[in-house]
């Protein structure tokens, strides 16, 4: 059994359900990792993760060639991505989805709900989230590479429901963290979800959201780890996204400026220039 944590024991029980009423009827897969299209603002994880329908209907854009293509999720169907590949849930949809991201170092499980509204802070949110300090083993690890290549949907939908089972495996571990190693992870957990954020106008409060954690908590992890404050490691992090996307000749500096989480090109340019020492525009006539 899972640890005394309550998260845990809720998504044990919620991938037990899936299983037992038949598994994954449909998967779909995202394959085609790239910069963002114009005008799209995805978010785009370097870890395969998967999303899947639990009630409702997921509706969501993810990159396909030049621009992006729209996948619809009905109950017990399945949007599987590779590393790096760009998504979005389309504003306007209505649904509940279970989503696990493998990642190196430790196994995130999440709980999102997405309403049909206008309001920008309330239409997508995480009702229940977990980070298992555990992760696949090798062998486990091999079906992901299989489904990289599978390409017959029979195949596909019995290798994700291995990766559930799988999952389930890593949640039912004993053992956790401790003293140092907890506040190590955690902060690990806080950077992998601004990571999968900054495109996003993220506050410390989001992250403390998403973690059940203080805010002022949230300040003293980053301020122990990295030597820096919060809004310092968001706006690195986001110079660093730009800087790799200007060798891209489809994106203008206005659109890497909006698709790094910057409010407007003039104040992204000065971010660059005091932190490079020269305008974005040297390192776009440069690349």
């Amino acid at each position: 059994m899972p640890s005394g944590d309550p998260s845990a024991v809720y998504f044990v029980r919620l991938i037990k359900r899936l299983v037992l009423r038949g598994g994954i009827s449909h998967t779909h897969l995202a394959t085609e990792p790239g910069t963002p299209p114009r005008g799209k603002p995805l978010s785009f994880i370097p870890v395969p993760r998967l999303s899947l329908c639990l009630r409702g209907t997921a509706r969501y854009d993810i990159r396909k060639g030049e621009g992006t293509t729209p996948v619809v999720l009905h109950p017990g169907e399945a949007l599987y991505m590779l590393p790096d590949c760009g998504m979005m849930p389309v504003r306007g949809s209505s649904y509940q989805s279970l989503g696990i991201l493998f990642h190196p170092d430790f196994t995130r499980f999440l709980l999102g709900e997405c309403k049909s509204s206008h309001d920008p802070t309330s239409w997508h949110r995480f009702k229940k989230t977990f980070h298992c300090p555990h992760v696949l083993d090798n062998h486990s690890a091999s079906f992901l590479e299989a489904l990289h290549h599978a390409d017959h949907p029979l195949v596909q939908n019995r290798l994700l429901e291995i990766l559930l089972l799988s999952a389930l495996q890593l949640l039912e571990k004993r053992g956790g963290m401790g003293g140092s190693g907890k506040a190590r992870f955690t902060h690990q957990a806080a950077c992998q979800f601004i990571d999968e954020h900054f495109h996003l106008p993220i506050t410390r409060e989001d992250v403390a959201r998403h973690l059940h954690l203080h805010p002022n908590h949230i300040s003293r992890i980053f301020a122990k780890n990295k030597q820096s404050g919060f809004n310092s490691y968001v706006r690195d992090l986001r110079l660093k996204k730009a800087r790799c996307l200007l060798a891209s000749p489809t994106l203008n500096v206005s659109e890497i400026a909006l698709a790094c989480g910057f409010s407007n090109a003039g104040y992204f340019a000065r971010c660059y220039r005091h932190k490079y020492g020269r305008p974005p525009s040297h390192n776009r006539l440069s690349a």
